[in-house]
């Protein structure tokens, strides 16, 4: 069994995963508001597809998590994406709102940590896990 983080990168213009969403949100006049205490370890898809395929054909049983391999908060993660398309950081401050996980209704039943912990598929995989810096060059390739 494989679990999933939270994946970013190109969506192939179907604005769909953490970053693509924000860009298209961005890109229709909206001012998204992602939490700054909220948090996840997130990996680029094409990192993800790779391990998988890896997986596939590795003998791995159990439980694994595919996680990047830094703690980073939803906030945090959209500020990097918007850097990485050229923003100079308070620009892209300006274009995301700082969030509260508790502004929304039934915060207390919402995890503010749901990072992943990597290592065990670290242990198995060849492919390194990228961090997100890694991950967003690769994506805006």
């Amino acid at each position: 069994v494989v679990r999933l983080p939270l994946l970013y990168g190109n969506s192939g213009g179907r604005g769909i995963g953490a970053s693509d969403s924000i860009l298209e949100a961005i890109d229709r006049g909206e001012r998204p508001g992602l939490f700054h205490d909220e948090y996840r370890t997130p990996l680029e898809v094409s990192n993800v597809a790779e391990a998988l395929i890896e997986l596939a054909g590795d003998d791995a049983t159990g439980l694994l998590h595919l996680a990047g391999s830094e703690r980073i908060s939803r906030l945090d993660l959209g500020l990097a994406v918007l850097r990485a398309m050229g923003l100079e950081p308070d620009e892209a401050e300006g274009c995301i709102q700082s969030r509260s996980r508790m502004d929304l209704p039934g915060h207390e039943e919402r995890p503010a940590d749901v990072c992943l912990d990597g290592s065990a598929a670290r242990g198995v995989l060849e492919l390194p896990l990228t961090d997100v810096a890694t991950g967003l060059a690769q994506a805006m390739r």
